[in-house]
């Protein structure tokens, strides 16, 4: 359920757990501090355990005294709302969706500046036919347009002018109304879960067939032509 690092310096020390899983958004490597570090889903109250473990040169070794302790609201709730354990496990369905969300967003910035190196590897090549600028140029828009499907235009929201609701939107209202909140999800909230997966299941069908199939094929095309390699590309020079 989670993982936990202690301190390793003589003397006792404490750890704590902030009830909390983690947050399974993209791993960044420069941004494990602050308020938002662990900033998963609350847990629903029950029992859990505990165990300790050492690691030594990667070799960990379990101390074998686990314990258990439970978990327990502090107040009433005002409204009664959705039981904890039916608001915990939508919470795990928001962590979830958001994990694939954030992932394909993050994939699309790496392919669009991949896309875009094409495009300059091409211009620096001695390639005479255009039939591979226009492939690249077609994939590039194509990639855009799920892209803003999935995000929004940020152009046009800083005219105040949204466009279609993005998935990225959609699940921000989910998760504004519920990751501080332990109510549970409304039928308004539901319903915008319900269309922002239906959409991103048509959004991720598309982009997954440009990633392994169009783009594949057109890098080793451009392999084959003796473009210049372009990072974001394989190793050069197979067969």
């Amino acid at each position: 359920m989670r993982r936990l690092e202690g301190p390793v310096a003589a003397g006792f020390h404490r750890v704590a757990w902030d009830l909390r899983y983690p947050d399974l958004g993209p791993y960044d490597p420069d941004d494990q501090g602050g308020f938002f570090a662990s900033a998963g889903y609350l847990v629903a109250p029950g029992t859990f355990s505990v165990s300790l473990a050492k690691r030594v040169d990667g070799e960990v070794t379990d101390f074998g005294k686990s314990q258990s302790f439970d978990v327990a609201p502090l107040r009433e709730r005002g409204y009664k709302g959705a039981e904890p354990p039916v608001v915990a496990a939508f919470w795990r369905e928001m962590a979830e969706m958001g994990r694939v969300v954030q992932a394909t967003h993050d994939l699309f910035h790496d392919t669009e500046e991949k896309l875009e190196r094409i495009r300059g590897a091409l211009m620096e090549s001695t390639v005479a036919d255009n039939s591979l600028d226009d492939r690249v140029r077609d994939i590039e828009k194509r990639v855009m347009a799920l892209h803003e499907k999935l995000a929004g235009n940020d152009r046009r929201d800083n005219y105040g002018d949204p466009g279609p609701v993005s998935v990225l939107r959609r699940l921000g209202v989910v998760g504004l109304g519920n990751s501080m909140s332990t109510y549970g999800p409304t039928p308004m909230h539901k319903r915008q879960f319900e269309i922002a997966e239906q959409d991103f299941a048509t959004i991720h069908a598309d982009f997954e067939a440009i990633l392994e199939q169009e783009i594949p094929a057109l890098e080793a095309d451009l392999e084959a032509a003796g473009v210049p390699w372009s990072a974001g590309r394989g190793l050069p020079g197979g067969d």
